[in-house]
């Protein structure tokens, strides 16, 4: 939450208060100058640790650098982009091994110039509930989201693999809309192919009935296929589905339509992520339906991530999926780009984020994007949807439009030297600084 310093001269101050302040005065004559010299050389101490070359943070260790060399290390392309549009916001990210607290996360997103995005909760393929020793993911991200500073927002998730889902669908369906009403969410998400989630079926119904019922009705769907129903599933031992019921987008119009109010955001537009010789590769298909169903219904948008991963990102264009900038050619074509959010999908190995985000400019830049409707696809649309604004990246983690009047906002290294120095001081004087009377 975001913390301010309202200051009201209209209401003239009361006598208690009077009083304190004669008292303050009385022991303020007596500080001499050599006390002054010395909460000045305090401040500015505390000012240099906090800048410290490393940050110990919780259990893990965190380098900092200074600008000029995150700078240099960021390809040119995710410099300017990231100067010119004043943000980047990557509306794609995942819980990954690599990271065991948001520290590590946040630093992955400096050295990447992303200010802000939105971290998901997904029940992943397998077709079996987590195991009870295993922390819900949904609790995972709102802890990662609270620690953030208000820089990472989340997405719930429910898990629809149940044998029986009769049996469990009012419970995991109460619990994503305990989740989508807390503040640190903004959204939910369904992976129908990783968990075998049929898009015309009563499950899907349940969710997205459940989802436009809550304060947060956003709701972002995998749609298109996935590595996991290829050699990449059969390598983890894990089952997911690509034919037709679990990856057209365009069974989803039926609950679009009926749930008009409702945000419906078609992650990777259907994107194929299988070779053209897989069974289940449709040559583009999915993307067109994508497209279509964008067009014809206002509450349905266009999401981009995963377009551009590689295994060797030493290898310029050596892209795992081909076909990202024909997508993204289709959506220019189309007219759509008002309606398409970046996102990379590219934190899953430590590194690789800013490497996805260079290809990924590169390609909207010749697909025929302009410097406008990049901007708004890489934060602009985003911020929009999410009911985000530039006060919620101040230390907040409410996504929800919280309109709190604030005259004299602090916050940041500066805000933290200044408070901690006025407390020093204070603490020095023998003053009880009480919350409700400051």
């Amino acid at each position: 939450r975001r913390h301010a310093l309202t200051l009201n001269f209209d209401r003239p101050p009361p006598a208690k208060t009077l009083a304190f302040h004669r008292n303050l005065h009385l022991h303020i004559k007596l500080i001499t100058p050599t006390f002054v010299m010395l909460a000045r050389y305090a401040f500015v101490l505390l000012c240099l640790l906090h800048s410290n070359d490393v940050a110990v943070v919780g259990q893990e260790e965190v380098a900092s650098v200074s600008e000029t060399e995150l700078l240099a290390a960021i390809p040119e392309i995710v410099v300017s982009e990231h100067q010119r549009c004043g943000e980047i916001f990557d509306m794609h990210l995942h819980l990954a091994q690599w990271f065991q607290s948001v520290d590590g996360l946040l630093a992955e997103m400096d050295r990447s110039s992303v200010d802000r995005g939105i971290l998901y909760a997904v029940y992943g393929p397998g077709g079996t509930a987590f195991p009870a020793d295993m922390p819900d993911p949904n609790d995972q991200v709102s802890e990662m989201a609270n620690n953030s500073q208000g820089r990472i927002f989340g997405f719930a998730s429910c898990n629809t693999t149940h044998a029986n889902w009769n049996a469990v669908r009012d419970e995991e369906l109460m619990r994503l809309r305990a989740y989508l009403d807390m503040p640190e969410f903004v959204g939910a998400k369904l992976a129908p192919p990783q968990t075998c989630l049929p898009l015309d079926g009563e499950r899907i119904s349940d969710v997205v009935r459940t989802v436009s019922e809550s304060t947060t009705p956003v709701l972002a769907i995998h749609v298109g296929t996935t590595p996991f129903c290829g050699p990449l599933g059969a390598m983890f031992g894990l089952k997911a589905c690509c034919s037709q019921e679990y990856v057209s987008p365009s069974l989803l119009a039926p609950l679009v339509e009926q749930y008009a109010e409702t945000t419906f955001i078609l992650l990777h537009s259907g994107h194929d992520y299988l070779p053209i010789e897989d069974i289940n590769f449709y040559n583009g298909e999915l993307v067109d339906e994508s497209i279509a169903l964008a067009q014809k219904f206002p509450n349905v948008y266009l999401e981009i991530s995963a377009l551009h991963s590689e295994t060797d990102p030493s290898k310029e264009d050596d892209f795992n999926y081909p076909g990202g900038l024909e997508l993204l050619q289709k959506i220019v074509n189309a007219g759509l780009t008002n309606k398409m959010m970046w996102g990379s999908d590219a934190n899953h190995v430590q590194g690789r984020l800013v490497e996805a985000m260079k290809e990924s400019f590169e390609d909207m830049i010749a697909a025929g994007m302009t410097d406008e409707e990049r901007c708004q696809s890489v934060a602009g649309l985003s911020k929009t949807i999410f009911g985000l604004n530039e006060a919620d990246a101040d230390g907040g983690v409410d996504g929800k439009g919280d309109d709190a009047e604030t005259d004299v906002t602090t916050s940041g290294v500066a805000a933290l030297c200044f408070w901690s120095s006025f407390a020093s001081v204070a603490a020095s004087l023998g003053i009880a600084m009480v919350a409700n009377n400051v």
